[in-house]
This record gives structure tokens, sequence and C-alpha cells, in this order.
């Protein structure tokens, strides 16, 4: 606790700012009035439902002039409608499930998002997220937690190389495994399979926009399972609607 602490100060960081009437993780964000661009892209990307549900959620939350240091035109190209799905793939990579304060976060190498890939964590120099520094830490909502930070992060790219085909079929092959291997009660293998399956489809593109949320939402419960039967039945669900998506 002593190292997490000095970490955490040598970030200039402040702590433990509670949330007001027990204000969700939005309305907590809103209230700041330091996050209009976030919450306009929350609204285009219809996650306002989801991160006002029980939770609890870890949000690194990139302030307005966080989102003013992208590329002149990129937000306003993100909140069109036809560029939905890549918006919710980079607020959903600001989103960890559940609850971690500062101490907890500096205990960490990477932390697993709902996008479905990894924010690197390093405490080396301060505290980093990829290349994203913390201004401010635990301000804290009634389902969750928020870390402000003063760069938007974005999803690793894609890898080239490798078309559509070869995923789809790649995929496909984790489904198959993963049903096999739930089949006959090897659960954990199972759940493997199906983790691979689902967030392949997610960083791919192959499951349909509509769908995404409530993929999202399995992934999610999957993550919290106590037991890895729970766990590969959750993701069973989501890869249900990759399953549609490829016929």
């Amino acid at each position: 606790m002593v190292v997490a602490a000095s970490l955490i100060a040598s970030a200039g960081l402040v702590q433990g700012a509670d949330s007001k009437n027990g204000a969700d993780i939005v309305d907590t964000a809103v209230a700041a009035g330091k996050f209009k661009t976030l919450a306009a892209a929350l609204q285009a990307a219809d996650l306002i439902k989801a991160l006002k549900g029980e939770g609890p959620f870890t949000v690194l939350a990139p302030t307005d002039e966080a989102f003013a240091k992208l590329p002149e035109g990129t937000v306003e190209s993100l909140l069109k409608p036809e560029n939905k799905a890549k918006l919710t793939a980079i607020l959903t990579y600001h989103v960890v499930p559940g609850q971690l304060l500062a101490a907890d976060v500096v205990k960490q190498s990477e932390l697993k998002t709902l996008e479905g890939r990894s924010i690197n964590v390093n405490t080396k120099d301060g505290v980093k997220f990829n290349n994203a520094s913390p201004i401010a830490t635990d301000v804290m909502a009634s389902n969750g937690v928020i870390h402000i930070i003063d760069t938007v992060l974005l999803p690793p790219e894609k890898k080239d190389g490798v078309s559509q085909k070869d995923l789809s079929k790649e995929v496909h092959q984790h489904l198959h495994a993963a049903a096999d291997y739930y089949r006959h009660g090897h659960y954990t293998q199972s759940a493997q399979a199906y983790s691979h399956a689902v967030h392949a489809a997610l960083t791919h593109g192959m499951i349909p926009a509509q769908s995404t949320a409530c993929v999202r939402a399995a992934v999610a419960r999957a993550d919290a399972a106590g037991c890895d039967s729970v766990k590969a039945w959750n993701l069973m669900s989501a890869a249900r609607y990759i399953q549609v998506a490829a016929r």
C-alpha cells in the first residue's frame, strides 16, 4: 500500500472524490462539467443505459481537452451514425469490468476492457495507461469508479495481412471446439475457446452492430463468473450472435 500511495502521489492525483446523492457514473461525469464530449459520444453510441446499469465499472474518462487533442474532425466523424461501431469500440476500450481503485490499478500490468483488448499499465515513471496519464483518481459513483485521464485511448490497430475468410474460419474452429468441450464437461477449455472466438469477432466486426451491446454484456457476466461452467455458459450466449452474423 505504501508503494501504491507513493506512485499515486507522484502522479499528482486527487483521490477519493465522492459521488453526490448516489449518482451513477454517467451522472457523476456530467455533473463534473469536464466531459461534454464524452457524454455526447456515449449518447451517440447508445451506451448511456449500459453505464447507468448495476456494474460495477471502472471508467478511464477522457476530458474535453483530451478529445480536443485528437486530429481535427475526428470527433465529428466518430459521432456520425455510420461510424457507430468504431465509436463504440473506442468508448468500451475505456471501461473495465469491476471496481478498481487507484491502489488496485497500480498493482496491475494490464486492464482487460469491455472492448475485449487490454490497456497497458506502466508504473515505472508515474502512472500511464498506454499513453494516457491520470489527472484524478477514485472519483466514486454509485455503480463504480472514474479515473480521469488526459488522452483518449485508442484500441490497437488490427493486424494486417489476415483475410476475412481466414478470420471467419478461425472463429468457427474455436466455436466448434468450445461446443465440443462444453458437451463433454470440460468447462475451462470451453470458456477459453469461446473467449477466443468472441473477442476475435468483436475485434474484427463479425457481430451485427445492433447485437454488440448484448455480446459485451454477456462477456462482462462471464468475466464476473465464479466458476468456469457459468463463464462458458455466458460466453456461449455471446457466441450465438457470431453464428447468426456468419450465416
